[in-house]
């Protein structure tokens, strides 16, 4: 796992049968357009990497907890997905949640497969990922689409995709970290 070293984001996902929970991170990045030209334009990024899954759900509020204390950064969830009814739980915690209604689900799930065609996500190699990614399908939502859980578990998907969402967000102004 390679969580970066100051995340502007993290996203919490939980598996519809609450059997797995899924932690993933991003920030945005600034590196070199062309790697094989050190002085060249530099493009901004967004790294997002998968920090912690996890069976059951116990386990969740306190690591969300101590990632947010430890780093200060957003901490995303999905307000009508499977990690709702623990959104008391974080509060009661004390983890400032960002809560996406069903409108900014759709946004961020466009945002990321956007992000992914036009090479604006960076991401580590991770089986986690890779797995969710490969079993997600799409589900409609009016004349929206979002990630469905048909083909299987995909809670880091839906983790990085919440992250990536506040890292773009929550990094408009901040100074870009240099990968």
């Amino acid at each position: 796992r390679e969580m970066p070293a100051h995340p502007a984001a993290i996203g919490v996902a939980v598996s519809v049968d609450r059997l797995w929970a899924s932690i993933a991170a991003a920030t945005p990045v600034t590196v070199p357009d062309d790697p094989s030209d050190p002085l060249g334009d530099e493009v901004d990024k967004t790294f997002v990497a998968p920090v912690d899954r996890r069976e059951d759900v116990r386990w969740l509020v306190a690591e969300v907890k101590r990632i947010q204390d430890e780093h200060d950064c957003a901490v995303l969830v999905d307000d009508k997905g499977p990690a709702a009814d623990l959104i008391k739980d974080f509060e009661d915690a004390g983890v400032r949640l960002t809560k996406l209604s069903l409108y900014e689900w759709a946004e961020a799930c466009s945002d990321f497969f956007d992000a992914v065609r036009e090479g604006s996500l960076l991401h580590p190699s991770a089986t986690e990922l890779d797995d969710a990614v490969s079993t997600a399908t799409w589900r409609s939502v009016g004349d929206r689409r979002v990630w469905g859980r048909k083909g299987g578990e995909i809670s880091m998907l839906e983790a990085a995709t919440l992250a990536s969402w506040g890292a773009r967000g929550v990094g408009q102004g901040r100074r870009a970290v240099r990968a």
